[in-house]
């Protein structure tokens, strides 16, 4: 099971909607379970994205994003592959 929340967002746009750029973090947490070897693995992420637009009278044109930092750390409990 994965479960994710986008928080949070910062975005600034400029002259209109023309130009926009912004932040946001991707928080994820993960766990795996399985009986047969018994297993328990929990994971954490944390993505860090810049981002970046330009548009005209409400068209994208061009966007784009960049990945910042992204940190993981997990725990396992078991016999796991």
């Amino acid at each position: 099971m994965t479960a994710c929340l986008e928080f949070p967002r910062f975005e600034l746009t400029m002259l209109g909607e023309f130009a926009s750029v912004g932040f946001t973090q991707n928080n994820c947490g993960e766990t795996y379970f399985s009986f047969q070897p018994a297993c328990n693995e929990v994971n954490g992420y944390l993505t860090g994205i810049g981002l970046a637009s330009l548009g005209f009278f409400g068209v994208t044109l061009a966007s784009g994003q960049v990945e910042l930092y992204r940190r993981t750390d997990g725990n396992m409990i078991g016999t796991c592959n």
